[in-house]
């Protein structure tokens, strides 16, 4: 068995990454532990199958250990029985971690990395995984590997040591996304949100629906989650702005929210004229079907002036970042819209357009990138 301390050694290899062909460590520092670590990736299996079984016997060892550790739990005799337990625990876990992060590596190696795929004969774009492996199991493996190669790892094993403690398993690096999300999160609340009192003709407004994810956010398996604060429907209904007398409203929702988006326009006054379909032209996720569009409701308050030509109900622009509109979208509204033109919960500037509600410039317009304050 091997001990935590020269673990801790050989995994900082001073800040840089491990490295390895198949079984073999490549040369990054050389040295005496690295030496150990060539020899202790090479005692691991080579294949994914064999991996794959390593670390599920490894997580049923673990759960052994936590219930023999419960088990004498409060019993003073037993403190030494304790101490070589969490020891004997410890080397365990990070004999699994590692192997779990042999095993991303290599699914990473050929799915193409972690959003990557390989292209299908059908001229799709699904990722290919390795067989006996599914998706849940290449994201928590390939968690692993990011986990190791960030260092991400090593801080988990010094903070576990530091507090003598032994978790369930868990993936350190989907751990540290969920710190880092719920962290972001807490800036753009304090931030808050800005507002202005510009009487508007067009409104565009995209809400921050309430999924329920900001409390249930999973990491490893469901990944529909929003990266913003999410606002009740009653909260959306009461932060409506001002508006003209005669005005055109754009309210995006998607098929989750359509009785709310109803709903909404009843209490803001507005009558439903049409509705755009934005086929993102990629599948998407979904827990029933797999979801491929979003829905734009045309309303209308009084008598709105408009340029009515051939617009169609239809847009068909490839998705890009969560929540951003197409492109064509905001073309359709300059085309056939007249009047000041102003924006809900808009993340970026856009020429023409008045910022109603925002909280951040999250988009370059036009670049296709992330701006500067969203790169933090």
């Amino acid at each position: 068995m091997l001990p935590v301390s020269w673990l801790k050694t050989a995994l900082r290899l001073d800040g840089e990454a491990i490295k390895y062909e198949g079984s073999k460590i490549i040369g990054l520092n050389g040295g005496d532990c690295m030496n150990e670590l060539t020899q202790y990736f090479e005692n691991l299996p080579v294949t994914i199958d064999g991996l794959k079984q390593y670390v599920t016997v490894g997580i049923q060892r673990h759960q052994a250990h936590l219930a023999a550790i419960k088990a004498i739990e409060g019993i003073p005799e037993a403190k030494e029985v304790k101490e070589k337990t969490y020891d004997k625990t410890m080397n365990d876990l990070i004999e699994t971690w590692i192997a779990h992060a042999k095993l991303g590596e290599l699914i990473f190696n050929i799915t193409g990395g972690i959003g990557g795929g390989i292209q299908s004969t059908t001229g799709g774009s699904e990722r290919i995984l390795p067989e006996g492996i599914n998706k849940d199991d290449s994201r928590f493996a390939r968690g692993f590997h990011a986990a190791l190669t960030k260092g991400i790892l090593e801080s988990s094993i010094n903070e576990l040591e530091e507090k003598r403690t032994i978790p369930a398993y868990y993936n350190p690096y989907h751990l540290n996304i969920k710190d880092e999300r719920a962290e972001e999160l807490k800036k753009i609340h304090e931030m808050g949100i800005n507002r202005r009192d510009d009487i508007c003709d067009v409104i565009i407004t995209d809400p921050p629906w309430p999924y329920d994810t900001q409390h249930s956010y999973d990491a490893v398996g469901f990944r529909g989650t929003t990266p913003y604060p999410e606002l009740s429907i009653e909260q959306i209904k009461n932060d409506f702005p001002q508006v003209s007398k005669d005005c055109v409203l754009w309210l995006w929702t998607t098929h989750r929210f359509m009785r709310d988006s109803f709903y909404l326009l009843d209490e803001w006054g507005f009558r439903e004229v049409s509705i755009i379909t934005w086929d993102k032209e990629k599948i998407g996720i979904g827990r029933w079907l797999r979801s491929q569009s979003e829905f734009c409701i045309m309303a209308v308050k009084g008598k709105p002036k408009v340029r009515l030509t051939n617009q169609s109900t239809i847009i068909r622009e490839k998705g890009r970042e969560h929540s951003r509109k197409p492109e064509a979208f905001y073309k359709l509204v300059n085309e056939l819209c007249i009047g000041k033109v102003g924006e809900c919960y808009s993340r970026e500037k856009r020429p023409g357009i008045i910022r109603l509600l925002y909280n951040e410039d999250k988009y370059e317009v036009g670049t296709g990138k992330v701006s500067a304050a969203e790169q933090g």
